[in-house]
């Protein structure tokens, strides 16, 4: 079993020492050379250079400034509400020694912050957190690779290089004991649905378990959910087509300023953990590489993420005002639609401790008024009572909120 490694490298050029240095490195560099039929010194710089990119390291002062000065910046919208069963469960697994690869959702740029916070306060050594190098300008991206996150290519398709410096500082990682994490959708969802698996990393950690790097690895599914997201309305226009912005200071300065507004709760949900050696031997074929494999598990981690995704209270207001169409409905016709569906939660015994207000009048008023002022709902107070629908031009907007739980309610 694994552990812990204990001496933490002192810079990133010694983690680029220290990969290369490995016999199993320098054994499938000599091997990458020949099938690209290139000579091995010149492989080796294009795999230096490759590595010098991705390599992370985690600084006590710099992990200060990701935790106290990015975390707030990205995570003052929100109160976290997290499964304590679940981190005691997973927390448990950690100290037997187990490895750890963390796959939660992706919703928002905050999604790192919150899970950072929530492991950090319970106890949890740092992740190894892999994303895009469009979060890498200066100073976010030195802020970043110097507590711990490896910050990769957004696209290295056909550059069988990087592919293979990718796949052997995973190997690394997993070897010395580090826990990973990452997105396997890739990007954040604009449609509140969890997008279609990426199994380029997943492979690669099939890849360490067949080398001998890991007897084993838990895969722990983790769930993150909004009650509302400031950043949704951008999203929903980059999902009707409009280009996206690019990352950069002025771009973090002006996410930042929009996060300090409080928007409601963030809930943290840990799934069952999933053994990849078992699940890869359990696969269709009886083979750990087999055709159907990494498909069985990516649909098993989603599976188990659908199942610890909790009902929340703008999920199903939305979902109440999403079904009347254009036509607006009162608070009492809203109460009608939500109580079957109350009812029908409880009896499947469904996650709903986030909609356990909904039960009553004034939780359901409290949950519109919070999408009436952030825009996504209208109310109209001049009739006989008041009155509310869904804001022209917001139905996007609506819909992610409500596809958040939309997998409980319709198969």
């Amino acid at each position: 079993m694994l552990t812990k490694n204990a001496s933490t490298p002192k810079s990133r050029k010694d983690v680029v020492r220290d990969v290369m240095r490995t016999e199993c490195f320098q054994r499938e560099l000599e091997a990458l050379a020949g099938k690209l039929g290139r000579p091995l010194n010149e492989v080796r710089a294009e795999a230096a250079k490759g590595l010098a990119e991705i390599a992370s390291v985690k600084s006590p002062a710099f992990s200060k400034v990701f935790d106290h000065v990015l975390g707030p910046m990205h995570t003052s919208a929100w109160t976290c509400d997290v499964d304590e069963e679940g981190v005691r469960r997973v927390k448990a697994l950690g100290e037997r020694g187990a490895a750890l690869v963390f796959l939660p959702t992706h919703r928002s740029y905050a999604d790192a912050f919150i899970l950072t916070k929530v492991l950090r306060e319970n106890g949890f050594p740092r992740n190894h957190i892999l994303g895009g190098d469009n979060v890498g300008f200066f100073p976010l991206g030195t802020i970043i690779r110097r507590s711990g996150g490896v910050l990769i290519r957004r696209s290295f398709k056909g550059d069988e290089v990087y592919k293979f410096v990718v796949r052997e500082y995973l190997r690394y990682l997993v070897t010395a004991g580090g826990n990973p994490e990452w997105y396997m959708e890739g990007g954040r969802s604009r449609t509140g649905k969890l997008r279609p698996p990426k199994y380029g990393l997943l492979r690669y950690l099939v890849d360490a378990i067949e080398g001998g790097a890991a007897d084993d690895l838990l895969l722990i599914p983790v769930s993150i959910t909004y009650d509302q997201l400031h950043e949704i309305g951008v999203m929903a226009e980059e999902e009707a087509g409009l280009a996206k912005a690019k990352e950069g200071v002025r771009w973090l300065m002006d996410y930042a300023k929009t996060q300090q507004e409080w928007i409601g709760k963030a809930y943290v949900r840990f799934g069952e953990a999933l053994s990849l050696r078992e699940t890869l031997v359990d696969s269709d074929d009886g083979k750990a590489g087999g055709r159907w494999a990494l498909d069985k598990v990516a649909f098993e981690v989603f599976q188990r993420i659908n199942r610890a995704t909790p009902v929340t209270a703008p999920a199903l207001v939305t979902l109440a005002l999403l079904g009347a169409h254009d036509k607006a409905m009162t608070l009492e016709e809203i109460r009608g639609v939500i109580g079957p569906l109350l009812d029908y939660a409880s009896r499947r015994g469904l996650p709903t401790t986030a909609v356990s207000g909904l039960a009553e009048k004034q939780g359901v008023e409290d949950t519109l008024n919070a999408l009436v002022r952030n825009g996504v709902v209208s109310r109209y107070d001049g009739g006989i009572v008041p009155v509310f629908r869904v804001k022209p031009g917001k139905h996007a907007v609506a819909a992610f909120y409500r596809n958040s739980a939309i997998h409980w309610f319709v198969n």
